[in-house]
């Protein structure tokens, strides 16, 4: 092989490389860009991802607060109730009393109180 073709063979080689090597940075230029967005993606995905996290710990201690305040309601409500059944049996004994006393002294002889008076 003489010098001429071998140097016409090195020339091609080294226009190849440098095509190739174009092809790389071009590929490589676009990879960087690819990634500063990606980066950027993450940064705001970090971002919201503590947002939500903080609303739900703010959520999650609303509703600490409110099944607190329920239980509350509901020890009250227990109460409120045991107290009007109190209420309501004081009444029919105190009717039943009432009307007893009426029957023994005589104001009422044809009554009957059991039957009267029905709980």
């Amino acid at each position: 092989m003489d010098l001429a073709t071998s140097n016409t063979s090195l020339r091609k080689a080294n226009a190849d490389l440098t095509a190739k090597r174009e092809g790389f940075s071009s590929k490589i230029t676009e990879l960087k860009s690819r990634n500063e967005e990606l980066g950027d993606n993450y940064a705001e995905l970090v971002r919201v991802n503590e947002k939500l996290t903080g609303e739900l710990d703010a959520a999650k201690e609303g509703l600490v607060k409110e099944k607190a305040e329920n239980s509350s309601l509901r020890e009250e409500l227990e109460a409120a109730m045991l107290k009007v059944q109190s209420i309501a049996v004081d009444a029919v004994l105190s009717a039943r009393a009432e009307l007893m006393e009426e029957f023994r002294r005589g104001e009422h002889a044809s009554w009957d109180p059991d039957q009267e008076i029905e709980t």
